[in-house]
């Protein structure tokens, strides 16, 4: 009798799962931006100070982390991609960034650069306070006025980071 076929294979960890939901205009700009060009990816930290863990969408952070590890000179590796992985960078790479256009200046790119590492930190923030609030609202049910305060001190300090989450804080 003739063996067993093999058994599948595993999917690959970014398609394990439902699809993830649309990312952030500023997640989908940076992975765009490092698809397009992956010398971009070591900018984003080295020089607009921004941690790859940061980006909140999944793939947006994984094309990033992508291009951080192709190495200098060396083309977007698309076709070594997981599936949803590659579809992800070749809808990305079907659009144009016009920073990337030859009649764009070098201070659009850093422009939009830093704009989108700012929005990117600001959300950062935002889900943190959320997290932060979540936690509270369970130490007032549970009666732990310690963590209570504890946790509204780290509010305060987190309100503090960011100049748009100091006006917003308060009123959520």
């Amino acid at each position: 009798s003739a063996p067993p076929p093999p058994p599948a294979s595993e999917p690959a960890p970014g398609d394990a799962g439902p699809p993830p939901p649309p990312p952030a205009a500023w997640d989908r700009h940076l992975a765009m931006l490092c698809v397009h060009r992956p010398e971009l990816a070591s900018r984003l930290s080295a020089e607009f100070g921004l941690e790859t863990s940061a980006i909140q969408h999944p793939l947006a952070r994984r094309m990033v982390e992508v291009a951080l590890a192709t190495p200098p000179g060396e083309g977007f590796p698309l076709t070594s991609l997981p599936a949803r992985e590659r579809d992800f960078a070749a809808e990305l790479l079907t659009r144009t960034a016009p920073e990337l256009l030859p009649e764009s200046r070098v201070s659009d790119l850093d422009t939009a650069i830093a704009d989108c590492v700012r929005r990117v930190k600001e959300a950062q923030l935002g889900a943190e306070i959320t997290d932060v609030r979540r936690r509270m609202a369970a130490a007032k049910e549970r009666g732990d006025d310690a963590e209570v305060s504890r946790l509204a001190a780290r509010l305060r300090r987190l309100a503090t980071e960011s100049p748009h989450l100091r006006r917003t804080a308060g009123t959520r």
